[in-house]
């Protein structure tokens, strides 16, 4: 990676350090020694103690200055030094700091070692490198390398509980499927996918995921990049290290740095995985007899004598063959799958000019039939110096992605995962129409799911003044998406019987280009640094829809012969366009006292003329008190301890291109039965006063080193609020408007977060066992709302002032009715209560809480905020145990202080009178005793005891239900056959604990290193497993607490996580 270290030491110690007298790297032979301008020439060559190889691109700094230099390809340096009183610090990237005294040495040979030390690491941050020492802000990195062995198809899956105050969700097992990525708290009140997702900056580029299409899908933008390209990932978390970047980083940002060519003859690399996708575990069930004689149990118990002689014979028939030769239904959804995750890459380079190509290919069956992801991705990046002051940067990248999601749409069984409600029972011998009329979606519709992208991206770095003092910086990057989706249905997938086929395509385009000079000086202890930088942006989309119903055939899979009744088509094109200046100044005193500033102005074409720029200023400061002379005798004991503080302010943008503007629209029906365009305030009417929202934030932290450098201490505590947020909240229809936009709603999230890397046993041990630990505390509340704090109230949630985003709304459960005394009375009519079906209640029955006090429990209005989805906890534990060739890696993450939904379970409890189907006309409904229903496995209509025989029993033997005078159970009755609202789904009854500790990752690899002696290095062998187990509250029956969508909904019906098992080998030659 000499080449990678040498671009990031550069950024580190040339720009950030302020170097004014470095001296050009010198790869002759040792000079004797010289005067110049009345300095000492000392020469020498930096070694790694381990392999004996040379270390380029190592910094050699003067100490108590910023005069360096760095070390060439062959790990030679040459330096000025001004006395022989001198002394050199030498620091490379993962290696110990080593510091030696010139005395009446000219030339140095100097050995290093690695080691595990944070804080003299470089960390990539806005328009620069800089050593972890030096900076000010909130800002963790990770190393992609450590991430090795993880097949995934994207890297914020590797990420879990790896970073502190980040909490990513994994909330589907669907490849390629799209995370939820939150940064210090939740602050999104309406988006799509109710999460803060963070900026992304790859290789120095903000880019957008939108410019894919992504922002308001299912997909990952993530998966667009590979994993083994990734060197680096540094997240800036608090304002004063991302409001650099403006309007886009307000929840963080994400700096992706990827790997750069080496120096030396070419370098072939090879990085191969293969592996198998287990399907996950499905609901216990009853199956054949034992599912006979449970239905028949429940008749005799809570059946009447109607039921009782309508018993189906399904049920009687003692001769079916299904009683001893049941089917379990799910095995037609769910499948075992492989995995394969291939990489090649070629670099090489010399002095002047490297490079690095390479190309990857990764595919994923999905564990559900018909679902999966491949990509296809090839990257270049090539870097040139031209003469001694200009060098330029290129890099290209293009993949190709392949998705197959799970289907949708109209289907009968629309992400049918694992309803039990739409589950035939083991008993039925289903026919071939059946059969499709049940996979249809599946194996006989298409849903092909494709996009490519290419990016390409110039840098050019010249020194105006040499030695780095004065440097013009400049960037030009192009991004190209296209994205499409081609869909088609059957009929006997549909309840209408009816066919389909869809037709979508999205092209989007951005540009960019960036502007900066950079300025480096000394003055004796003084060292200042100077930035001045402007950019501009623009984003064009371009879409088009064409659906078609009713088709012909069956066969026909695209949108032909369609009458226009039956078609649907649109287009449009979108652009918006951004300018932004930005200047950051830095000074630091005797390399211990430093204070920062930056400001960053944007404009963007997405507001109101009026309201179209905004102003970003951030402040902050550290003190290294390691470095104060009162602790030089305290050096074995703590080798560095930094105290830093931050205040900063970001912005954020709506997602809307036009929300200052009413639109028009072709409409499809017309006054005059001709074409027409008529105006369409599906948006709400026209803000051109909406303006920025804003995010205010301070940070207090510390950094600590100690015991030689083997253990590292990362503490911050930070208050972050925003304000303005973007929310729209409904009109009445006679204003001849739908909503109103307006920045109306405040946020606070406020915690404290912890991080400890280890190396646990001494450099000299033959085991060692390093550790990397984080835990987070965050606590979010709602400061604002519209309409004077007035509380919101939604279908599933309430947003309240004082409370946390997306509290649940439900229906509070207080237990059974266990005799008549328990039972309440009408005050105004004496009779008992009656719940919402008119029922009066009887004893069994469950008790909700009659939030309005009307005397009458209706379960649409009588809720309340209960429960919060937002986790207080989160956090970490990474660890390496290894000894000589062997390696063990473990990595784990946990969530604590979370309440989540599990409407599975509520599903699976649910009476008949619950479950929904659908009319002749595809119409949904719900009924009563007696009242008819559709069967999802074949369509068919069945009065209500042929319908409980023909529906999915789930094994409930462990759950204690009330079913008699004196029972005191956990569960009301539960009747197939009385509308009692005894299991409300959206009720505390199915709140339960989302806590959970999870074993994400095993892997032990053996290094082959006797293959060296046939020219193959860094050969290694890995076995993996992933999804390993998990860890959760004995109360908490959702199979897997991590598995919940983004607002704490357990819903059972979505894509269950897989587990993985791989083998891998790498090696380089």
């Amino acid at each position: 990676m000499r080449s990678i270290y040498r671009l990031l030491i550069l950024g580190a110690f040339l720009y950030h350090s302020q170097l004014s007298a470095a001296i050009p790297i010198n790869a002759s032979s040792p000079e004797p020694e010289a005067i110049t301008q009345g300095k000492l020439t000392i020469t020498g060559v930096v070694i790694d103690k381990a392999t004996g190889e040379s270390l380029p691109s190592v910094a050699v700094m003067v100490k108590g200055t910023s005069v360096g230099s760095l070390t060439d390809a062959d790990g030679k340096f040459s330096i000025q030094v001004p006395d022989r009183n001198t002394t050199l610090v030498f620091t490379f990237v993962s290696y110990q700091k080593k510091e030696i005294a010139v005395g009446d040495k000219n030339f140095i040979k100097v050995t290093m070692e690695e080691n595990v030390q944070m804080l003299d690491e470089a960390v990539v941050i806005g328009y620069q490198s800089v050593a972890r020492r030096n900076v000010h802000g909130a800002v963790t990195s990770i190393k992609a390398d450590d991430l090795q062995g993880i097949t995934a198809p994207s890297i914020d899956i590797m990420l879990q509980g790896a970073v502190p105050g980040v909490n990513i969700q994994t909330f589907s097992g669907e490849p390629g499927g799209r995370n939820t990525f939150t940064v210090r708290g939740n602050t999104e009140v309406s988006s799509a996918d109710l999460t803060s997702s963070p900026l992304i900056v790859l290789d120095g580029v903000p880019v957008d995921p939108s410019v894919v299409g992504y922002s308001a899908s299912s997909a990952n933008f993530l998966s667009n990049i590979n994993p083994n390209d990734i060197l680096t990932l540094d997240f800036l978390k608090d304002a004063a290290a991302a409001a650099i970047y403006g309007s886009k980083a307000a929840n963080g940002v994400l700096i992706i740095t990827t790997k750069r060519g080496k120096e030396g003859k070419p370098r072939i690399s090879f990085n191969g995985r293969f592996g198998i996708v287990t399907k996950p575990v499905t609901p216990k069930i009853y199956m054949g007899a034992a599912e006979r004689r449970a239905k028949l149990d429940q008749m005799a118990i809570y059946g009447n004598e109607n039921n009782l002689e309508a018993t189906p014979q399904i049920l009687t028939d003692s001769i079916n063959p299904m009683f001893n030769n049941a089917t379990n239904w799910f095995d037609l959804f769910y499948k075992n799958g492989v995995v394969h995750d291939y990489n090649l890459t070629v670099s090489g380079g010399d002095e002047k000019a490297n490079y690095r190509i390479g190309g990857g290919y990764y595919k994923e069956e999905g564990t559900i039939i018909g679902t999966g992801f491949e990509r296809f991705s090839f990257t270049g990046n090539f870097v040139n110096k031209v003469g001694s002051r200009l060098e330029l940067n290129t890099s290209v990248a293009y993949n190709v992605n392949q998705r197959e999601p799970v289907p949708g749409g109209n289907s009968v069984n629309n992400a049918i995962g694992m309803d039990i409600s739409n589950m035939p029972s083991t008993l039925l011998q289903l026919t071939d129409i059946d059969r499709n009329r049940m996979l249809g979606s599946y194996e006989q519709a298409i849903y092909d799911n494709s996009d490519d992208m290419i990016r390409l991206s110039e840098q050019a770095s010249y020194d105006i003044l040499k030695g780095k003092v004065l440097s013009f910086n400049t960037q030009f990057s192009y991004v190209k998406s296209s994205s499409r989706l081609d869909k088609s249905e059957p009929g006997t997938a549909n309840v209408d019987r009816m066919s389909s086929a869809l037709s979508e395509s999205r092209q989007m385009t951005t540009w960019n280009i960036e502007n900066y000079f950079t300025f480096n000086k000394i003055f004796g202890a003084h060292s200042v640094m100077a930035l001045l930088g402007q950019s501009a942006e623009g984003i064009t989309s371009k879409y088009s829809s064409m659906e078609g119903r009713y088709l012909s055939s069956d066969y026909i899979h695209v949108v032909n012969g369609v009458s226009k009744d039956n078609l649907t088509a649109y287009s449009g094109i979108e652009e918006a366009k951004a300018a932004s200046f930005f200047a950051r100044a830095s000074y630091i005193f005797k390399d211990r006292y430093s204070i920062s500033s930056s400001i960053r102005t944007d404009g963007s074409s997405r507001f109101g003329s009026n309201q179209r720029w905004g102003t970003f200023p951030t402040a902050s400061a550290f003190w290294l008190v390691s470095e104060e002379p009162f602790m030089n005798n305290l050096k074995d004991v703590v080798s560095l301890l930094k105290f830093r503080g931050s205040w900063g302010k970001s912005g954020s943008l709506p997602s809307g291109f036009y929300g200052h503007h009413n639109r028009y629209m072709a409409a499809s029906s017309t006054y005059d039965g001709g074409g027409a365009i008529i105006p369409n305030f599906a948006d709400g009417i026209a803000q051109k006063e909406l303006t920025w929202e804003e995010t205010k934030e301070w940070d207090l932290g510390m950094d600590l080193e100690f015991l030689n450098g083997r253990f590292t201490l990362i503490a911050d505590i930070y208050n972050k609020e925003k304000h303005g947020i973007f929310y729209s909240f409904m009109l009445p229809k006679t204003s001849g408007y739908e909503k109103y936009y307006t920045n109306a709603v405040a946020v606070r999230n406020a915690g404290v977060e912890l991080a400890l890397v280890a190396r646990v046993l001494p450099a000299t041990s033959k085991w060692q066992w390093n550790i990397n630990a984080n835990i987070s505390y965050n606590k979010n509340q709602i400061m604002q709302l519209p309409d004077g704090n007035k509380t919101v109230v939604e279908d599933n949630r309430y947003l309240m002032v004082g409370q946390p985003i997306n509290s649940f709304r439900l229906s509070q459960y207080n237990g059974i009715y266990l005799n008549e005394d328990m039972i309440p009375f009408d005050p105004y009519t004496g009779l008992k209560y009656k719940n919402e079906s008119g029922q009066y209640v009887q004893v069994g029955w469950a008790d909700y809480e009659d939030v309005d006090k009307d005397n009458q429990y209706v379960s649409w209005k009588d809720k309340k905020p209960i429960g919060d989805p937002n986790p207080k906890w989160v956090g970490g534990l990474n660890t390496n145990l290894s000894y000589g060739p062997w390696s063990l890696f473990v990595q784990t993450s946990f969530t604590l202080g979370r309440d989540i939904l599990n409407t599975q379970f509520a599903k699976t409890m649910a009476p008949l009178s619950a479950q929904y189907g659908a009319d002749e006309e595809g119409v949904g409904f719900s009924g009563g005793p007696g009242a008819n229903y559709a069967n999802p496995a074949d369509g068919h209509w069945y009065y209500a005891e042929d319908f409980v025989a023909r529906r999915m029993m789930v094994d409930l033997s462990r759950y204690s239900f009330w079913q008699k005078d004196g029972d005191n159970t956990n569960y009301p009755s539960r009747s197939q056959y009385m509308n009692n609202n005894n299991f409300i789904e959206r009720s505390s009854l199915f709140l339960e604990n989302g806590s959970y500790l999870k074993l994400n990752t095993i892997m032990l690899s053996y290094n082959l290193d006797k293959l060296k002696k046939w020219g193959i290095n860094n050969a290694r062998l890995s076995l993996t497993a992933e999804n390993v187990a998990i860890i959760k509250s004995k109360n908490t029956l959702a199979a897997d607490p991590s598995n919940v969508s983004p607002d704490g909904y357990y819903t059972g019906n979505g894509y269950g996580l897989p587990r993985k098992f791989t083998i891998g080998l790498m090696f380089d030659f």
